[in-house]
């Protein structure tokens, strides 16, 4: 084998590993869509990722509420708890990352219901 053979083979690896795609992040701003119980709502939140923790904030039409989840690969769920005319609630989302845009599930266990929603980067 040359020097030349020996040394390409050397590099194959580190140029494939350089080549591996980013792993998807949920954090930063999104404008986050809800359809539920027949109710439309938009809200923004943001989110800090740490490794496969999840936490932030999202802005709902009552006021600002903390947010708590999980992330695994391009999939993540969280949750927060608010209101709704006066009863407590708590909202879990359960979505997938992908071309830049988070969709999945939202349920409100209370009310025993479920939807769907879509997020994208805020600007």
């Amino acid at each position: 084998m040359t020097g030349k053979s020996i040394l390409s083979l050397t590099l194959l690896p580190v140029l494939a590993f350089g080549q591996t795609a980013a792993a998807p992040t949920f954090a930063g701003k999104w404008k986050v869509h809800t359809s539920i119980a027949n109710t439309e709502r938009d809200s923004t939140c943001t989110f800090e990722q740490k490794e496969k923790e999840l936490v932030g904030s999202c802005e709902l039409e009552n006021g600002p509420v903390k947010v708590s989840g999980t992330v695994n690969g391009d999939q993540a769920v969280w949750s927060y708890d608010s209101e709704y005319s006066g009863t407590p609630l708590t909202a879990k989302y359960t979505g997938t990352l992908a071309a830049g845009k988070i969709s999945g599930e939202v349920t409100v266990e209370r009310f025993g219901v479920t939807g769907e929603f879509t997020a994208d980067p805020a600007e």
